[in-house]
């Protein structure tokens, strides 16, 4: 799920412009958006993909945006480098709004991030799509900065994470016979662990030491029998479970 919560804060008609936008963002990845899984478009008329939905609470009219790309400097990779954005009113029937081309961000504190479209449109809704990265399976956006015509909304583009936000897993094959292949990526800097349990919640296996991602296990189980089982990956302060099946 990508539904942004935002926070939006007041400006009076006579302060500056410089006030509507904090220009500089940082380099701390846990301030940002980040998807490595895709997901249904809630827009029927586009495919399985990265997208990020806004909600805005209301219908407002919103004019001059600013967009701040992935800006972690070990996985600049994860920007975006060409998003599509849509905007609606009911949040079910959706406008094309325009294309944009993003720019790698650099990495560094400073970082101003660009210019975004003019929208010049009502909307309560704003839908992010992302058509290509710099390479990274994975997609991030640090910030985007929106304007209206009396308020001004500005925010990090901060989800509430999931726990497992900061581990993803690809398993191959699953349902498996004797072997499966894991690999694991993610933003986690810690050690990772993982343990095998049944459906009982008794431990079948089980790390001896923790990795670092990324990393791949390639493992053999043809001693399990059939059935259904649960992984665990684990690092502390995030989780993530799977589910494996072992057929004969």
């Amino acid at each position: 799920m990508k539904y942004l919560y935002i926070i939006a804060f007041l400006f009076s008609s006579h302060l500056s412009w410089s006030q509507c936008f904090p220009l500089q963002h940082s380099t701390d990845w846990t301030a940002a958006w980040y998807a490595c899984k895709p997901a249904a478009n809630p827009n029927k008329f586009r495919k399985e993909g990265h997208w990020l939905m806004i909600d805005l609470g209301q219908i407002r009219m919103l004019t001059k945006s600013r967009l701040w790309n992935f800006n972690y400097p070990d996985q600049l990779n994860s920007g975006i480098s060409k998003l599509e954005i849509d905007y609606s009113l009911d949040g079910k029937t959706w406008s094309f709004l325009k294309r944009v081309d993003l720019p790698k961000a650099p990495g560094i504190p400073q970082y101003e991030g660009i210019i975004g479209p003019d929208f010049n449109v009502d909307a309560r809704y704003v839908l992010l799509n992302v058509l290509e990265t710099y390479g990274h399976a994975c997609a991030g956006l640090s910030e985007i900065s929106i304007e209206t015509e009396k308020t001004s909304i500005s925010t990090p583009v901060k989800e509430v994470f999931h726990e497992q936000i900061c581990i993803t897993a690809n398993i191959f094959p699953n349902p498996f016979i004797d072997n499966t292949t894991i690999s694991v990526e993610g933003l986690c800097t810690e050690g990772i662990s993982w343990v095998l349990t049944d459906l009982a919640g008794r431990v079948v296996n089980r790390s001896e030491s923790p990795f670092f991602p990324p990393f791949t296990l390639n493992l053999n189980w043809e001693n399990l029998q059939s059935g259904i089982y649960y992984l665990t990956l684990n690092n502390g302060k995030s989780r993530l479970q799977e589910k494996l099946i072992k057929i004969n």
